[in-house]
């Protein structure tokens, strides 16, 4: 009879999870960005850097194609070499800033997700203690929050790179050989069959993650804190 009840309980609980789970809405990310109020010039320096590297990293070839093709010593211009060696540069500097900037912003959204998260955890009843395992409440305060850090600093610098260096491409690809192009794009549908529903059972991978690393760390922490008992 235990057993019966034990299962309908975890039955119960994965019901539950998975209900929560399907709330989550699209505005939770923003929402929480306007909770832990980051600087909004630096985060978008932050993506005006990303975006001029990626946009000089698409014009540098155009202007080394003709050198190339026609490459001799006595073609090379001074001018061309310095510009060439400057865009470059200039592409290192913007790319580096702004990676700099985008952990900076996202290190100070964690700790100030962090710091609200701490004080809750303080003023929970005691119940809430005895009904749930310490190890799962730190796990969800330092492993869930740093996943917010790496949403910032990589993911959200790259959308909009991704979307720039995708129209980009196919600027440079037309103005190349519009024909080879249109062909290339014929590819293009059987990626994304392949694709959207690969990036949906990633996204369900990622959550049950989340869930198992909470239940790693609340299986280490109540071991390791009774070793004499063990």
């Amino acid at each position: 009879m235990e057993a019966k009840q034990t299962a309908e309980a975890n039955v119960a609980s994965g019901a539950t999870k998975e209900t929560a789970t399907a709330k989550i809405n699209k505005g939770s990310f923003f929402r929480l960005m306007r909770e832990t109020k980051p600087s909004i010039g630096l985060l978008t320096t932050a993506i005006l850097l990303s975006v001029v590297s990626t946009l000089v990293g698409l014009v540098i070839p155009m202007f080394t194609k003709n050198l190339v093709d026609g490459f001799s010593l006595a073609a090379l211009d001074k001018t061309q070499i310095i510009s060439l060696v400057a865009a470059f540069a200039g592409q290192t500097l913007a790319s580096g800033v702004g990676i700099f900037l985008l952990n900076y912003i996202g290190q100070n959204m964690v700790a100030s997700l962090r710091d609200r998260l701490w004080k809750k955890q303080l003023v929970l009843p005691v119940s809430y203690f005895d009904n749930n395992r310490t190890g799962e409440s730190v796990s969800r305060m330092t492993n869930d929050t740093g996943v917010i850090k790496a949403l910032i600093s990589e993911h959200v610098a790259g959308f909009f790179t991704g979307i720039i260096s995708i129209i980009g491409s196919i600027i440079v690809l037309l103005y190349l050989n519009w024909k080879m192009t249109l062909i290339m794009f014929i590819v293009i549908p059987l990626a994304a069959l392949a694709l959207f529903p690969l990036g949906r059972k990633m996204y369900k991978i990622s959550l049950g993650m989340q869930d198992e690393t909470a239940s790693f760390t609340a299986t280490l922490s109540q071991v390791l804190s009774e070793i004499r008992l063990v």
